[in-house]
């Protein structure tokens, strides 16, 4: 019984062992091996059509700017401007590659290197703390975390890219190397406004952490200077709308950010009843079981993260919380850093009296004992909460899609479009191309009126609007049907 316990611990610890000798060369195959197989599968998945509009109004954006059209977009009504959106500068850092290699595919490819990069912060900083076996382990539980994997497939999303970004931000702080922080925040805020909250809170990380004052200055001026930079003076410059669009999830709250920000003293029974809800209680007991909830027992991680869980808490659009979209991406790196200086605490932590089974284990073996457990942790939970490979790599194209294609193919590459939500990113990218039925949400209202084309597909998600689209553009002499085949319907302006 003895020998076969020694031959256990010899085998673990030569494994320990060989893990650490080649743990570069192995965190290089991992980072490879996820960035060869999610991009082959963003790209089926957008060969299978399951992708959404918002593919084609980012790729249009971007292929406007690499012909000398910054950011320029018409697919609304108050705005020509993607910056009169959002802040959308990422889109703009993509444009010279995609200037040299100019596909949605490019644009696809470079999302998942910049996911697969975002584990490499992490593994520098568990291997900084716990040595370099805990880091392949943080940057396993990063590639592993559904939030991670199903964000990087859900179209083009910059939450998802700020995410790798924010996670170089906390490296450097705990590393205290400030001027290789600077970068990463122009980097981080160039994906969207919610990254200005996460800057903002890395700040207050650095603060807990005991950082030199000037770290969480920066961070915090940052990223609340940009925010007011672009919801004060970008976006009521490009935009006649009178209010920050996104702020319409919250409206519930309030009708201004100050209000939005004040509800909880304001309208507290209209927070609880927004955020004390089954699904809401299902996606944190999501977020956290694959870490274990380490990140409770780490508040300088914890406090920063509860303003970014709030934002999702607090928004009535079910695709905030849940963790398969890309609303996570900026909470993610807290919790990983949480979870990771969590671990280290308890690699140290003596334990009370009567825990004597983890008091006598030596430092070197609870680390182990730690890594193992997240991993079983990380493993499981990706399975159980579905891994989004095997639907996409294994799914097979509706045999509707090849007429779909053939009927794209009648359109004029210069033409302007108008088409239904998953066959707009199979149309070739030009400088316009509408969402229709319009009025989604913010979209244009009537996208017809500005197209040449309309492509309608009646057995979509909105078939019932895009059939009453139908019956009103038949009703108007200005418009034909070219081909109508299989639930498509390509229409034609005659002027």
């Amino acid at each position: 019984m003895s020998e076969a316990r020694s031959n256990q611990t010899t085998w673990w610890l030569r494994t320990w062992s060989w893990l650490e000798r080649y743990s570069g060369w192995l965190l290089v195959a991992m980072l490879l091996f996820f960035f060869a197989v999610f991009t082959a599968a963003i790209i089926r998945k957008h060969e299978l059509g399951r992708m959404g509009y918002d593919v084609a109004l980012i790729h249009q954006a971007v292929w406007n700017t690499a012909h000398g059209r910054f950011l320029e977009t018409h697919a609304y009504d108050f705005t020509n401007s993607l910056l009169g959106t959002d802040s959308f500068f990422m889109a703009a850092w993509l444009a010279p590659l995609y200037r040299l290699l100019p596909s949605v595919y490019t644009l696809y490819a470079a999302q998942i290197a910049i996911v697969a990069l975002g584990a490499l912060p992490l593994y520098l900083l568990a291997k900084d703390r716990l040595g370099r076996v805990p880091g392949l382990a943080a940057a396993a539980l990063y590639l592993l975390y559904t939030p991670v994997e199903y964000g990087s497939l859900y179209e083009i999303r910059f939450r998802i890219m700020g995410m790798a970004w924010l996670a170089f931000i906390l490296l450097f702080v705990e590393r205290r190397r400030y001027w290789a922080l600077l970068p990463f925040i122009v980097l981080a805020l160039s994906c969207r406004l919610d990254t200005t909250v996460a800057v903002f809170m890395a700040g207050l990380y650095a603060l807990l952490r005991r950082r030199p004052w000037y770290y969480g200055v920066t961070l915090m001026a940052a990223g609340l200077g940009w925010y007011l930079a672009m919801t004060q003076g970008i976006i009521p410059a490009l935009s006649t709308r009178d209010s920050y669009m996104f702020l319409e999830h919250y409206g519930h709250l309030g009708s201004t950010p100050i209000e939005v920000l004040l509800s909880p003293f304001t309208r507290p029974l209209v927070v609880v009843q927004t955020v004390f809800q089954p699904g809401k209680i299902q996606y944190l007991l999501q977020l956290g079981a694959p870490f274990l909830f380490l990140f409770v027992f780490c508040p300088p991680a914890l406090l920063p993260a509860l303003p970014l869980l709030a934002l999702n808490l607090l928004s009535t659009r079910a695709n905030q919380f849940d963790v398969y979209h890309h609303y996570q991406g900026m909470v993610t790196p807290f919790l990983l850093a949480g979870t990771i200086l969590t671990w280290e605490w308890l690699s140290h932590w003596e334990g009370p009296a009567w825990l004597r089974a983890w008091r006598v284990q030596a430092l070197a073996n609870r680390v182990r004992l730690i890594t193992l457990f997240l991993l079983l942790a990380a493993l499981s939970t990706n399975l159980l909460f579905r891994n989004p490979l095997p639907s996409i790599l294994l799914g097979r194209a509706s045999p509707r899609l090849e007429t779909a294609r053939a009927l794209i193919a009648q359109i004029p590459p210069d033409a302007p479009v108008a088409a239904s939500n998953q066959l707009a990113p199979l149309v070739p990218v030009r400088q316009d191309i509408f969402l229709v039925p319009g009025g989604d949400f913010y979209y244009a209202a009537h996208p017809e009126e500005r197209a040449d084309y309309v492509l309608l597909d009646l057995q979509s998600g909105r078939g019932e609007d895009e059939a009453a689209l139908l019956e009103k553009l038949r009703a108007d002499a200005r418009w034909r049907v070219v081909e109508e085949k299989e639930g498509y319907v390509l229409l034609k302006r005659e002027e």
